[in-house]
């Protein structure tokens, strides 16, 4: 394998890959035992510690994503949900870079919209709201990327988004991948639940080396979020897990390691890319990281937003869905939300409020679906007369793992951080590393 850590690359292309929330700790576990030696290659590279916010409920990775994307820590650019992008008004590394006259694209960048003039590519994140660079296959894998990861905790995937998702396989992956997408398709089915973020990140990979290379792009972001999925749902199931917690016993198949699947899965990512791009300098990056979650706690999605809130007697324009537990609801006016914030509060099961965080915005309500305990089917909320048994307007989404943690890690190739010898950064500093590194 050629050299990775000694590239530096004098025609200024860029490749910022966010690795989001892995835990390079833990990882390198995977890495020593099963010798990946291209995910250790990333480990060789200069490494530094970053560090985020102090405050735990900033440590979400579309707040910290946000500060590497606006170099700025949260109480300057003051995003704190996902999707609030549009609210800030200043710029993004993105189109920063384009103007100093390189030209630049990205792939699922959280948090983050467009802003450029003339993209290379542009596809936003299945939960943002934004333009794509308008393109045919952006526009049509931007839908395929909003229905597949919002429907997710329900399995559903429509007709039409089976066609397009074949069709821009077809037309972007590496053929040598074709095997394992159908390999992680049919363990899916049989029941390695894991296997779709899994499946997501290679079909994003490939559409992100497909298009950098097209275009020649100088400088190119790709955001994988399925490890960080993986370490949410199934860190106690990890062989190098040392902790007390388990799993639920019908929560996953048994003798199933899906931390050691997402490491197998990573290291051929990276091959894919280091094989791809060999005039090009990286900089991988993780945002924060998770750590064990020291406790028991289950996340729940409702399973058709409208539809409950139909039931519930709220008269609204429509909901927005967000990561997980979240959604947005929008209204013709301010009555409207009051009148729908008077029900969402009273709502309770077991005597414990369902939506206990609700953010009140104009002619709009963003909601949390906080409930943490084990849902029974017995369990209900009285609307008027009316028993509302929620198992059935909801879906479990997750039996908590791994939670947030601020330090996280970044890997860069020499030279691209101008010889600076200091060890720590901010996830804010990135921003710094990369303008430095396409100014000089």
């Amino acid at each position: 394998m050629q050299s990775i850590k000694n590239r530096s690359n004098m025609n200024s292309k860029l490749l910022l890959i966010e690795l989001n929330e892995i835990n390079f700790d833990f990882l390198e576990k995977y890495i020593r035992k099963y010798d990946l030696k291209y995910l250790k290659a990333i480990c060789d590279l200069n490494r530094y510690k970053t560090e985020s916010e102090s405050k735990y409920n900033l440590l979400e990775p579309w707040i910290q994503w946000t500060s590497v994307h606006t170099g700025k820590k949260y109480k300057e650019h003051k995003i704190f949900r996902l999707g609030d992008i549009k609210k800030y008004s200043g710029n993004l590394i993105f189109e920063t870079i384009e103007k100093m006259g390189y030209s630049v694209g990205a792939v699922s960048p959280m948090n983050a919209d467009l802003r450029m003039s003339n993209p290379d590519f542009f596809i936003p994140d299945p939960w943002t709201q934004s333009d794509t660079d308008n393109s045919f296959w952006s526009r049509k894998i931007h839908d395929v990327l909003i229905q597949t990861v919002n429907d997710n905790a329900q399995g559903r995937i429509t007709l039409k988004s089976k066609i397009f998702l074949v069709l821009a396989i077809i037309k972007f992956a590496q053929p040598k991948n074709y095997l394992e997408y159908f390999l992680l398709a049919f363990e899916a089915l049989k029941g390695k639940k894991w296997n779709k973020a899994l499946f997501l990140d290679l079909f994003l990979s490939d559409i992100y080396i497909n298009l950098t290379l097209k275009n020649k792009t100088n400088f190119s972001t790709l955001f994988l979020n399925s490890f960080a999925h993986i370490q949410h749902h199934y860190f106690y199931d990890s062989e190098f897990y040392k902790g007390s917690f388990k799993n639920p016993q019908d929560y996953i198949l048994p003798n199933c390691d899906p931390m050691k699947d997402a490491a197998l899965f990573f290291n051929k990512r990276v091959k894919n890319i280091f094989d791809s791009f060999i005039d090009y300098d990286f900089l991988f990056a993780t945002g924060l990281s998770q750590i064990p979650y020291a406790g028991e706690k289950y996340y729940y999605r409702l399973k058709h937003h409208s539809r409950f809130l139909e039931i519930i007697g709220i008269t609204f324009k429509r909901v927005n869905k967000r990561m997980t537990r979240d959604f947005e609801i929008i209204f013709s006016s301010n009555s409207d939300r009051d009148n729908a914030l008077n029900a969402i509060k009273k709502i309770k099961i077991n005597n414990i409020i369902l939506f206990k965080e609700i953010e009140i915005r104009n002619k709009s309500l963003f909601v949390t679906l906080t409930y943490g305990k084990k849902i029974l089917a017995s369990d209900y909320f009285k609307f008027g007369n009316n028993k509302i048994f929620i198992s059935d307007y909801v879906v479990n989404v997750a039996f908590k793992n791994g939670e947030h943690c601020s330090t996280g890690h970044a890997f860069l190739t020499n030279g691209l951080d101008g010889g600076h010898s200091k060890k720590k950064i901010k996830v804010w500093e990135i921003k710094n590393i990369i303008f430095k590194y396409f100014k000089k």
